[in-house]
């Protein structure tokens, strides 16, 4: 942002003589200036190549531009990997690093402060956090660490997105090694942790009541509570009052060893997909606004369970302006793959079905999953393949659409009238060019009625593509005939 300074000397220059500015960005000293010259210096906290910048305008008011300087928070950021570099993570001193991290990292809300460098440095300070935690299980995890990591981990959701495609999967994965560890405590019991973009319930559960019945979690749609359950799978009509639900199955217990009397369950809602893009490839794709994570802490990777988990989520219907759907025609249960698109992590339909959909006209759809593995789990959903046909976003008005519909129709019954006339009078037939302009009138109707038949085909990709074919041969083959 620009701030605006007046200091006008008796020579009508702006003048900053001795003068000396300070803001979040640090504090400058400035020369004196004349009307429309630019002064830089080199920002406080940043890099080679970051300036900030002072204008003196017509008007004798100097302006100061600051909005591509880092802020005090990231020499904060720097400061706080220095003492780390000089003095390590350790059991005694672990609160308070992640409480500085926690600090510094909510101070954080200018795009220049939310970069890729201080974010390498938050996970290499989380990543050290979690080295500590899980080296040292004869030491507590106190409950301070956990909220301030799961704290960090809210906040840095409304960094740019750019920026955390390359981390934000290993800080989530961070994060739940020490929740892991954190719940595993022999002391623990029952954790209920809410931030604005993330929400934490985990519960310690005697293992003969998960083997009898299993348990069910779900988040109605009318608070962010989460409440734990026994009842079963919910039923599709019960869905619509809640956001989501997860049932895990008695079978999930069965084989946990027999010597452990209970089981730590932590269920993880994320209320954005920040951290959890759709990588490589899967263009037209877009994840459900709501993302769970299931952690059972059994010590053992669970996989190629016997029943599934099922999810069911209430997925909002985008509706238009003038009131009609905005349907999306496909859906995809997924689940996040720590390991793929290089260890940045991605979204894989393996293991898990898409076994029920209902409300596809209503303002909610109701999705549901069974997934046979645990980790964490949403709705990804095509939007290449959105409708809305009364839109008023649709770029071509139903007048012109009309008018094209004529056009083709008036060109196709030209076309037919000349092949036939060509065809039934021999004196004209028997002509070469005659040949030519017959077959160029077939390229151009096989054209025109693919076009009107199959132009608006895009629900299914082969019949795209068969129609964008037949177009482009019949077009080259018209093409063809005209230079016969």
């Amino acid at each position: 942002p620009l701030v605006g300074t007046q200091n006008i000397s008796e020579k009508g220059f702006c003048s900053c003589d001795l003068s000396v500015t300070s803001n979040n960005s640090g504090i400058y000293d400035w020369p004196e200036g004349v009307p429309g010259q630019n002064i830089s210096q080199m920002c406080q906290y940043g890099i080679i190549g970051q300036y900030i910048t002072r204008y003196c305008d017509d008007n004798l008011t100097w302006r100061e531009d600051a909005s591509k300087c880092p802020t005090v928070v990231t020499d904060q950021i720097n400061q706080l990997n220095s003492a780390i570099k000089n003095q390590t993570v350790k059991t005694y001193n672990i609160i308070n690093i992640s409480t500085q991290l926690q600090k510094v990292v909510s101070q954080a809300t200018t795009m220049v402060d939310q970069s890729a460098s201080n974010l390498a440095i938050v996970t290499s300070v989380i990543s050290q956090i979690s080295i500590v935690t899980l080296s040292s299980p004869d030491v507590p995890v106190s409950n301070n660490t956990l909220i301030n990591v799961f704290s960090v981990l809210s906040n840095i959701q409304t960094w740019p997105s750019m920026v955390l495609n390359s981390s934000g999967s290993v800080i989530v994965n961070l994060f739940e090694k020490i929740a892991t560890q954190y719940v595993q405590q022999v002391n623990f019991t029952f954790l209920d942790f809410t931030q604005d973009k993330a929400r934490i319930v985990a519960q310690r559960i005697s293992l003969l009541t998960l083997v009898k019945a299993g348990i069910g979690f779900s988040t109605e749609s009318s608070s962010d509570q989460i409440s734990a359950n026994s009842s079963g799978v919910p039923t599709m009509s019960s869905l619509p009052k809640l956001k989501a639900s997860v049932h895990l199955p008695p079978s999930l217990f069965s084989s946990i060893l027999s010597n452990i009397t209970d089981v730590g369950i932590i269920i993880t809602v994320y209320k954005t997909v920040s951290l959890f893009p759709v990588m490589d490839s899967m263009g037209g794709v877009s994840v459900s606004p709501l993302i769970i994570g299931i952690t059972v802490t059994t010590g053992q990777q669970i996989r190629n369970l016997t029943n599934p988990v099922v999810f069911n989520f209430s997925i909002p219907n985008a509706v238009s302006s003038n009131g009609t759907f905005s349907n999306v025609l496909n859906y995809t249960c997924a689940s996040w793959d720590f390991k793929a698109s290089g260890g940045m992590g991605n979204w894989i339909p393996d293991g898990c079905y898409t076994s029920q959909m209902n409300g596809t006209e209503n303002t909610t759809i109701q999705i549901q999953c069974r997934c046979f593995h645990l980790t964490n789990f949403a709705v990804l959903v095509d939007i290449s393949q959105r409708l809305d046909r009364n839109s008023t976003s649709n770029p071509l008005p139903p007048e012109i659409d009309i008018i094209s519909k004529v056009g083709i129709a008036l060109s196709l019954f030209g076309l037919v009238i000349t092949v036939i006339t060509l065809l039934l009078i021999k004196k004209i037939r028997q002509k070469d060019i005659s040949k030519y302009h017959i077959q160029l009138c077939c390229a151009l109707i096989g054209m025109l009625l693919v076009f009107v038949v199959g132009i608006d085909r895009t629900e299914n990709f082969g019949g795209c593509v068969t129609v964008s074919v037949l177009i482009h041969y019949f077009t080259l083959a018209a093409v063809m005939w005209m230079g016969a």
